[in-house]
């Protein structure tokens, strides 16, 4: 079962206060216990990084998207 995550943004401003860590590890917590295996998102170039860091992988080429460079990346979850 995948779960996506979608629109996840946080404001320049609130940038580097592990806000962003903190909503993709709630993230991941809520789909370990709802037993969901994979989560998939589509992230922009600028935000890749992120995600690797968090252990996301790329997947497939780059593309388009609102007028955006991004790439599909996703992490398989571990029930702990």
């Amino acid at each position: 079962v995948t779960f996506q995550m979608r629109q996840v943004a946080v404001d320049e401003n609130y940038q580097g206060k592990q806000i962003g860590t903190t909503i993709v590890k709630h993230s991941e917590e809520f789909a370990i216990s709802n037993g969901i295996q994979k989560i998939i998102l589509h992230a922009r170039e600028v935000a890749v990084p992120f995600y690797l860091n968090l252990g996301y992988k790329k997947i497939g080429e780059q593309f388009v998207e609102i007028g955006l460079p991004h790439w599909m990346m996703e992490k398989r979850l571990e029930n702990n």
